[in-house]
């Protein structure tokens, strides 16, 4: 018992005549759209733990692909959607920090300076930009660096580091982390994507 894996889940009733037929009819239909091997044992069904976990890498392989497959923009509007804007014409505060992001953007800019502009205690308005906007001050700011960095890699054609010093990322590594993060490819790839030369 020791060499198969898990039992697989699909049940039937016991009262029906051909139940065991049927489940090993359907069990052998999912192996094959899966890629599991299926192996009947008694009255039950085992997949193989080896050829399980291979079909997981596949699968998994899969779904990097398909995400790769999407474009950079549908990845950076998924981002941005999740950004609740209405708080920014709401709060008048906000609003003031939004502008003074926008307008600093190349530079440092900490939880502290933002509160500060606000006029809120950080821990407070840590607590409020999350409640209202809907996620935390650092990621809303990684997001804004990262579009405003993927529009000037759209419309001009700069170097990644230049691009990367003019959002304001102190390194180019840290700018390829936070945008793959957020566009879900490095900024090289998107880069030939969108300007394909």
């Amino acid at each position: 018992m020791a060499s198969w894996g898990v039992p697989c889940r699909i049940f039937t009733p016991p009262c029906r005549k051909n139940t065991l037929d049927r489940r090993t009819t359907e069990a052998k239909i999912l192996s094959l759209r899966v890629g599991f091997h299926y192996k009947p044992q008694g009255d039950r069904c085992w997949w193989s733990e080896p050829q399980r976990w291979r079909c997981t890498r596949v699968m998994a392989r899969r779904v990097r692909s398909e995400q790769k497959a999407r474009t950079g923009d549908e990845s950076l509007s998924a981002a941005v959607a999740v950004i609740k804007c209405a708080a920014f014409d709401y709060y008048p505060r906000l609003d003031k920090v939004r502008s003074f992001v926008s307008s600093r953007l190349s530079e440092h800019i900490s939880l502290s300076c933002a509160a500060e502009v606000a006029a809120y205690e950080p821990t407070y308005f840590c607590c409020l930009f999350h409640r209202r906007v809907g996620i935390t001050f650092t990621r809303w700011l990684t997001i804004t660096r990262v579009s405003r960095a993927a529009e000037l890699l759209r419309s001009q054609d700069y170097p990644i580091s230049e691009v990367a010093h003019m959002v304001g990322f102190r390194s180019v590594r840290a700018f390829e982390r936070a945008f793959k993060s957020v566009a879900l490819f490095s900024p090289m790839k998107y880069k030939s994507a969108v300007r394909p030369s």
